[in-house]
């Protein structure tokens, strides 16, 4: 897949095709465990510039326990092939944008485990064709705008939890725009129809109409509706037109406005106003108390009218940083999360996945309350501190904060974490000894510590198949317990001992371990264990941008230079004073 799409010039590559790296840890690339051996199930390379033909029914065969497949809003080429049902545990397809064409939606139709199918082609870019099919699945998002299908099977049109329960209101409508119309979305929903447009004599679907209408391709003149008492005139993006009044759902959706949860209300009052929500694309409804608050772009309620599902594309697009990117920029205040709202949106978050953001200062300790929280994936922003309260994070099993600027030793109460199966911390500040306790954690099963500034010995750990990885470090040695475990790194610590864990004290090679390919050769000046260099000490990429009044350059995930600023000051440079943060 690497060659046929151009992989060298993919945006991000870290470690494709390597041979002496696992292909669990190749960027975009997450691994499940299966028996014995680790399987990939996760494949997310969205907007990488892949282009070419895509290989999907060799993906799709050789990796057979794939789950989620990713590749949205790349320049891949090709048609839908028919073998695609044979991916039976397939639950999220994601092929939004890009060149696919011709072939059949049919075999789409035996997935029993699709959970969100991505197909549009917005800015008219895939141009599948055929029927919408039907699937087996209760809910399901599926989105085919602006590609050329012909029609909808009908018993699709009876699914009515598809698109959050709109083709139980809307019927086939909910799925596409029928012939001989057009909408925003190529779908309808309580805040976008389907308008008459006679150009349209084809396909089912389409986004904006030939008649000179909005396109996706041309942004509407940015229109506030009528100001309702008490709030403040907003504006929308796209415009509704007209300007819809919130629908009174029944059980299969939303509760009645008269049953406003003012928690959760305030709950995300207080992140709009955090996360700069005047700078969205789209925010429509936000903080209107005259709106239910399942009715705000973006949030999903249940039977009762509490926000149950992540909070869609529109709280991602924060105000814009960078040439030509969307980054949610500030700090997590502990407010939003948990505060005085026990009983609000956050105290059930199962996950909080922020990665690849400009979010700053401390990752609030309130998070470690959450009971239900599994998940935690803070990557590549420029927090400085991670802190633990008593025996928190205890169902948390997934910790990913690689990529930041924390400070600081590990908690001493990671060992309470004791469903955790991931820790992840690359590439930060961490100073001190690694945690001798850490064989409490039974379920772990990755650790990556590398280019920190640890010292101490490597523990034993308890866990038979562990892949962890320390280079990079200022560490003098390994328990030897830790090497007798045959099975870490995939086999290479029974092959090589010691070395499979780290390259012991004067020797070095790129990976900081030894590999059936990479042996680890002399380098006499070296006094630490697991040296990826000789005298070579790793370190990011220059940062030459002038920072000012006590801030400090970084460069982000995106090449792209930013100053760190101290509390007062704010913008690019930190020229500003400002209490925004």
């Amino acid at each position: 897949m690497y060659e046929l799409t151009h992989g060298d010039s993919w945006k991000r590559s870290n470690s494709w095709a390597n041979r002496g790296v696992s292909a669990c840890l190749w960027y975009g690339v997450t691994c499940d465990s299966s028996g014995s051996r680790m399987t990939v199930s996760r494949l997310e390379l969205g907007a990488n510039s892949l282009r070419g033909p895509l290989p999907l029914g060799d993906l799709l065969l050789m990796l057979p326990n794939m789950k989620v497949l990713d590749l949205r809003n790349n320049s891949l080429t090709g048609i839908l092939p028919d073998n695609v049902a044979k991916s039976s545990g397939l639950e999220r397809l994601l092929l939004a944008n890009n060149q696919l064409w011709g072939g059949t939606l049919g075999p789409l139709g035996d997935l029993p485990r699709l959970a969100e199918l991505d197909l549009s082609g917005k800015r008219h870019f895939n141009s599948l064709s055929g029927t919408v099919p039907n699937l087996v699945q209760d809910f399901l998002a599926i989105d085919v705008a602006d590609n050329d299908p012909t029609g909808i099977n009908r018993e699709a049109c009876r699914n009515v939890g598809w698109n959050d329960g709109n083709v139980g209101l809307f019927g086939c409508d909910g799925i596409a725009c029928p012939v001989g119309t057009a909408g925003l979305l190529g779908r309808r929903t309580p805040q976008s129809t389907c308008d008459p447009c006679p150009q349209n004599r084809l396909y089912v679907g389409v986004v904006g109409c030939d008649d000179g209408s909005p396109s996706p391709t041309q942004t509407p003149a940015l229109t506030a509706p009528p100001s309702l008492p008490g709030s403040p005139s907003l504006l929308f993006y796209p415009p509704p037109t007209p300007f819809p009044s919130p629908v009174p759902y029944n059980a299969n959706g939303v509760t009645p406005i008269s049953l406003q949860n003012e928690n959760e209300f305030a709950v995300l009052t207080k992140f709009y106003t955090n996360f700069g929500g005047e700078s969205w694309l789209r925010r429509e409804y936000w903080t209107l108390w005259s709106v239910n608050i399942c009715e705000w772009y973006g949030l999903r309620c249940n039977d009762q009218g509490h926000i149950v599902c992540r909070l869609a594309e529109g709280l991602a697009r924060a105000a814009r940083i960078g040439p030509g990117r969307n980054l949610i920029a500030g700090t997590i205040p502990e407010g939003v999360v948990f505060g005085p709202y026990h009983d609000g949106l956050a105290f059930k978050l199962e996950k909080l996945v922020m990665p690849s953001n400009l979010l700053r200062r401390a990752i609030p300790i309130s998070l470690s309350r959450l009971p239900t929280l599994r998940e935690l994936d803070l990557r590549e922003n420029s927090f400085t501190s991670f802190r633990i309260s008593g025996d928190g994070y205890e169902g948390l099993s997934n910790l990913q904060l690689d990529d930041n600027e924390i400070t600081g030793t590990i908690h001493h109460d990671m060992h309470l974490m004791t469903e955790l199966e991931v820790i992840s911390m690359s590439r930060n500040k961490l100073m001190g000894y690694i945690p001798p306790d850490l064989p409490e954690l039974k379920r772990i099963e990755r650790i990556d510590m590398t280019f920190n500034r640890l010292s101490g010995v490597v523990p034993d750990l308890s866990s038979k198949t562990l892949a962890i990885d320390v280079a990079g470090n200022k560490l003098t040695g390994i328990d030897p317990g830790a090497c007798l475990h045959e099975q870490w790194n995939q086999g290479n610590v029974g092959r090589y001992g010691c070395d499979g864990i780290a390259c012991p004290a004067g020797t070095y090679n790129k990976l900081g371990r030894r590999t059936y390919d990479s042996a680890c050769v002399p380098c006499p000046s070296d006094i630490f264990i697991g040296s990826v260099g000789c005298n070579i000490a790793p370190s990011p990429s220059p940062c030459t941008l002038e920072c000012l009044n006590g801030g400090f350059c970084k460069n982000t995930p995106f090449s792209v230079e930013w100053c760190t600023c101290p509390l007062g000051f704010s913008c690019v440079r930190c020229e500003s004073e400002s209490s925004i943060i």
